[in-house]
């Protein structure tokens, strides 16, 4: 195996992480993903810092059904929930489905299951359990207190980086 299948994750984890409990508005936590284009989701944590879940833009946009068929629809719909319009213009139904999706708290639409895993944990390692429990994120944990995630995304920078 190559070399960047067995950095430990606690190497290449995000570190500039934002928690929320499940009390937290939906609205505040859509503020916390807004606020790093890298950011997809978030952990889920008790008031003694236990991870419980993770809230996600896709557990918001799920929160009132169904993913739209129509992906543009979809795509829209998620630029609203983080504030990110632009040009596209939503319709009355469609804005009041913004609305409805972030009343509420994160606990009404955040996802239970998070997995944690320990920094030490190889890239190669990390990787194959995302695909096995099929999740976009880990949380690394140290003593049961999450210090970090790894994503998708930081495996493909990774690949995508090589050696470099």
């Amino acid at each position: 195996m190559s070399k960047v299948h067995d950095i430990p994750v606690g190497e290449i984890m995000s570190r500039d992480m934002r928690c929320v409990s499940p009390n937290t508005a939906i609205r505040e936590a859509l503020d916390l993903l807004a606020g790093a284009p890298n950011r997809t989701g978030l952990p889920v944590l008790t008031d003694e810092g236990r991870l419980l879940g993770s809230i996600s833009l896709r557990d918001i946009a799920l929160a009132e059904g169904q993913l739209h068929e129509n992906y543009e629809v979809d795509v829209r719909l998620r630029k609203a929930l983080l504030g990110w319009g632009g040009n596209d213009v939503l319709t009355e139904e469609e804005a009041l489905q913004v609305e409805r999706r972030i009343d509420g708290d994160v606990s009404d639409c955040m996802t239970p299951e998070a997995y944690a895993i320990e920094p030490t944990w190889t890239v190669g390692t990390a990787a194959r359990f995302m695909v096995e429990k099929n999740t976009q994120r880990l949380f690394v944990t140290d003593r049961k207190a999450v210090r970090g995630v790894v994503s998708t995304m930081d495996l493909l920078r990774l690949v995508a980086n090589g050696d470099q």
